[in-house]
């Protein structure tokens, strides 16, 4: 049944596109689609439980892994239909922003939120600590160095694939094929389906990532480009690197590598 709901959908889109027959690339792109809106937040919901279930360290450093080579994935899936001539890189955003002015003033005044709230913040790590494992348990918690360093790698990467999944391809995917979305719609839209995709975070979790995607898509409207939005959600992420350093790496003696 669910299969073949998405073939009617498939369908419903290519008719509104107004082609006969779709084409490889077309097909593509509604792929890519449904692993965003659906099969990235399953995935996400899946992996989360088996590794709560083993428990182990190596099983999250596995689970970091596992994301990254997902996000490297997506980036290739996604910048293979530029290469193909498929969809202007222009489309996704991969250009300079309308204004540079604008963003850097926008990019330097959440920077310096973002650093004042990380100075704010460190001295009461371990109650920050307590709170990410209230969202997604111990998996957003490293405890290690290795999982540490997999962890900011995770983060910093997540910018990138994300925004060019969500924000670059998904705006434009909708803009393609449901030409009837006004922006306010679109711009909501996209962020709640960013939100659904945090879904292994808890509805706390889904929320707060929604409402950050609503900032990330309005400043990509405005701004036409993924760099600031990119640079912003990298750094949003890293944010909790930088908090958790000190209380994250402990000694080999105390059981914890280095």
């Amino acid at each position: 049944m669910g299969a073949l709901f998405l073939l009617f959908v498939v369908s419903v889109l290519a008719h509104r596109r107004g082609s006969t027959a779709m084409t490889a690339t077309t097909i593509f792109e509604h792929l890519i689609a449904i692993y965003a809106v659906v099969v990235a937040p399953w995935l996400a919901v899946r992996k989360m439980r088996q590794v709560r279930a083993d428990g182990t360290a190596g099983s999250k450093i596995h689970l970091y892994r596992r994301a990254i080579f997902m996000q490297f994935l997506t980036v290739a899936a996604v910048l293979a239909l530029c290469m193909f001539g498929a969809i202007p890189m222009a489309n996704l955003g991969l250009c300079f922003p309308r204004s540079w002015p604008l963003s850097l003033v926008l990019g330097g005044v959440i920077i310096s939120y973002f650093a004042y709230t990380a100075i704010r913040l460190r001295p009461k790590a371990e109650k920050f600590r307590e709170q990410m494992r209230g969202r997604a348990g111990l998996l957003l918690s490293p405890d290690t160095n290795s999982e540490l360093r997999w962890f900011a790698t995770l983060c910093a990467g997540s910018g990138i694939a994300e925004e060019l999944l969500y924000r670059g391809f998904l705006v434009f995917y909708i803009s393609s094929f449901l030409p009837h979305f006004n922006k306010v719609a679109l711009v909501l839209f996209v962020s709640t389906v960013f939100g659904l995709m945090h879904m292994y975070q808890g509805w706390r979790g889904v929320t707060s990532t929604a409402v950050s995607g609503l900032l990330l898509t309005t400043l990509y409207v405005v701004t036409g480009s993924l760099i600031l939005p990119a640079v912003i959600h990298s750094l949003g992420n890293l944010q909790a690197v930088v908090i958790c350093w000190p209380q994250s790496t402990r000694s080999s003696a105390n059981g914890v590598d280095s």
